[in-house]
């Protein structure tokens, strides 16, 4: 699969439908702050972040990838 880096790098965290305000700001903080970064991060580091269960960062990271797909 390709992705496009670029869309990735300037797609926000909380353009991912699920990721408002309080998870946006608490993925920020950590470091996570455009769809790339989510994309590549392991789910169960994402759950702990976003304060969330496995399941959910599981389709965060999958919604990333399909915003990142050309």
């Amino acid at each position: 699969a390709e992705f496009d880096l670029e869309r990735g790098r300037e797609q926000p965290v909380d353009a991912i439908s699920g990721i408002g305000n309080v998870r946006g700001t608490r993925l920020r903080e950590a470091g996570v702050d455009n769809i790339l970064a989510l994309a590549t991060l392991p789910p169960e580091r994402t759950a702990t972040i976003a304060g969330i269960g496995e399941e959910t960062a599981i389709a965060w990271r999958d919604a990333a990838r399909a915003l990142m797909h050309r």
